[in-house]
């Protein structure tokens, strides 16, 4: 550096603070020596320090056509690109300046911060990492927290659940004491079916943040899960008096207090969170599940339309318009199953409407239902792949034909049952199967699919069943597909015991076997609306707060009448059914098996 009076004397004014000074040197040694690079060097960060961003990258590129490779030049270039949040270029200065000068934990830190903001969040966390291994101090650690959280969410939101885990608990590592890391990391494990590390999670962020609504209401969505309604209570209540009308809150305050059977408050309370989002699908529909169990079929199903705006619901398109109920006047309507296998053999008793409707019905199935649908009446195909689709008019989806077709509760009875048959030959093998079979043939299934959201609910532990296994005069005859482990032992009591499920191969062979039993006892499962369908006595055995399906209080079903429901009298009593179902097989023991006598817990 050549270390003439001028540039010494600017140099002194720049390290005493005297920018403007240094700026008038600066100038004046360039108007000598247009290429002096330190001046210009020394001028672009006097003009970044003083907010000109502009001339100071301006006189760096100045710099660097000259010196591609001056450290200096680069070096401001990069803060000053920062400074105009031109991320991704001071990104792409830094890492030049790291291979030049080898790494460096400021170098590295200010590599990860622009990364960081110019969304590389994977890149700028092994940025980070990198500044810490070379003795970084704790704030850049805690600016490492902060990318990971942020990768985290990211990759929530593609889905990525486990990694996402992953990188909230590595933000964790470095910053425990961060609420909303905490809270995050709750709502992913939550999703993937971890409720007490999810339960853990909202716990540790209200230590950390007493005030923290969304960690409430998450805390009380999960304790809800967890069947612990009182619970679930106290803390959305908790998180609405911080967030008053809330409608994420309202809503699952409703869902809390309809499982308790406060259904005028929880429809208050629907209706509250509609009002402040008139938009909210979730408070929509669960506003239309409420009033379809009341049996307020007009108003409930215009709102069960809103099941295909929640989160994460798509509704197919086979690039036909929808069908909206008005005649078909010859049209072919495709119809589409998308729901659980036991939703699919409760409405298909509808299709034989649409040929009355003048239209005809192409059914699009699953494969397990194929040989159902195919004999049914009024259905002119049935399909199990999309590829094979033949063209059609107008299309609907299979739970939507109540609605299109203005299904009220006196107009149900006018779907005959039974509309499903059995085909003769497998009809005939399973009545020659079973007939050897002593006393009365009891068909037993006690757990639903642990898949389904209220499975909790729904399904009941086998060892409950002892006082009916105990009953003598019964063939107990298992049609429970899935069992779990363990699940056989409770059978072993019984006198009479015999496990069709390895031979249950399809619903054709279940409704065979169904048609030789002289009753079947059920939890709601597909297996009770193949029994009602087939107009074949069934006995169902129903939580506190049932599907809709079931209505409320009564002991019988106006969409399958060959049933007859027992309902706990009190959440989670299941014993209370048992006895019931106990005490009316010894009613009807010197009756036929399938006499209709009807009686609620």
């Amino acid at each position: 550096m050549n270390q003439d009076q001028p540039w010494v004397e600017t140099l002194a004014h720049f390290r005493a603070g005297a920018l403007g000074a240094a700026e008038q040197g600066c100038r004046a040694v360039l108007a000598r020596s247009p290429d002096r690079r330190d001046a210009r060097n020394l001028l672009a960060v006097l003009c970044c320090q003083t907010g000109r961003l502009e001339q100071g990258i301006t006189l760096c590129r100045e710099v660097l056509t000259l010196a591609p490779d001056d450290v200096q030049a680069l070096q401001t270039l990069g803060d000053a690109l920062h400074l105009r949040q031109e991320f991704a270029e001071a990104a792409s200065v830094f890492a030049r300046l790291l291979a030049l000068r080898g790494k460096s934990w400021q170098l590295c830190a200010k590599l990860a911060a622009a990364l960081l903001k110019a969304g590389r969040r994977p890149d700028s966390i092994a940025a980070y990492r990198d500044a810490l291994a070379l003795g970084a101090p704790e704030r850049v650690g805690q600016d490492c927290a902060v990318a990971e959280f942020e990768w985290g969410l990211e990759l929530y939101h593609q889905g990525r659940r486990d990694d996402a885990i992953l990188a909230y608990r590595a933000a964790l590592a470095r910053r425990p004491d961060v609420a909303v890391v905490h809270c995050n990391l709750g709502v992913v494990l939550q999703e993937k079916g971890d409720l007490d590390g999810a339960i853990a999670c909202y716990e540790a962020a209200l230590a950390l943040a007493p005030a923290y609504p969304d960690a409430l209401s998450n805390l009380g969505v999960a304790c809800h899960d967890q069947g612990r309604l009182e619970e679930a209570i106290a803390h959305l209540e908790a998180a609405l008096r911080l967030q008053p009308e809330h409608p994420f809150v309202l809503n699952n305050l409703g869902r809390a207090w309809q499982d308790l059977g406060q259904f005028d408050l929880a429809l208050s309370l629907f209706r509250r969170a509609i009002a402040r989002n008139p938009d909210y699908a979730e408070a929509r529909f669960n506003e239309s599940l409420l009033l379809l169990m009341r049996g307020d079929y007009a108003a409930g199903w215009p709102g069960y339309e809103w099941r295909w705006r929640r989160v994460g619901m798509q509704r197919p398109d086979f690039g036909r318009p929808p069908w909206d109920g008005s005649p078909l006047a010859g049209r072919t309507l495709l119809v589409y199953c998308e729901q659980g296998l036991g939703d699919s053999i409760q409405f298909l008793r509808f299709l034989p409407w649409i040929a009355a409707a003048g239209g005809q019905a192409v059914v699009l199935v699953p494969p397990e239902l194929e040989s159902l649908f195919r004999d049914l009446a009024g259905v002119a195909r049935v399909f199990t792949r999309i590829s094979a689709l033949p063209v059609c008019d107008v299309q609907a989806p299979l739970l939507s034909l109540p609605g299109l077709l203005g299904l009220s509760l006196a107009s149900l009875p006018a779907a005959p049952i039974p509309y499903l048959t059995v085909p003769p030959e497998p009809a005939a093998a399973w009545r020659q199967r079973l007939a050897g079979l002593p006393g009365r043939k009891v068909g037993l299934v006690w757990r639903g699919r642990p898949q389904h959201t209220n499975d909790r609910n729904r399904s009941l532990d086998p060892t409950l069943l002892a006082p009916l296994l105990d009953r003598p005069g019964l063939t107990v005859v298992s049609l429970q597909k899935g069992a779990r482990p363990g699940d056989q032992d409770a059978f072993a009591r019984c006198p009479s015991f015999l496990d069709l499920a390895p031979e249950l191969s399809d619903f054709t062979a279940t409704a065979a076997a169904i048609a030789a039993l002289d009753l079947v006892i059920s939890v709601d499962t597909s297996v009770i609306h193949l029994a009602g369908a087939l107009g074949r006595p069934g006995w169902l055995l129903l939580p506190f707060v049932p599907d809709w399906r079931w209505l409320c209080d009564r002991p019988d079903s106006p969409w399958y009448p060959s049933l007859r429901l027992f309902r706990q009298p009190a959440r989670n009593d299941w014993s209370s059914v048992i006895a019931a179902v106990v005490a009316a097989l010894a009613d009807t023991e010197s009756d036929s098996p399938g006499r209709e006598v009807h009686q609620d817990v």
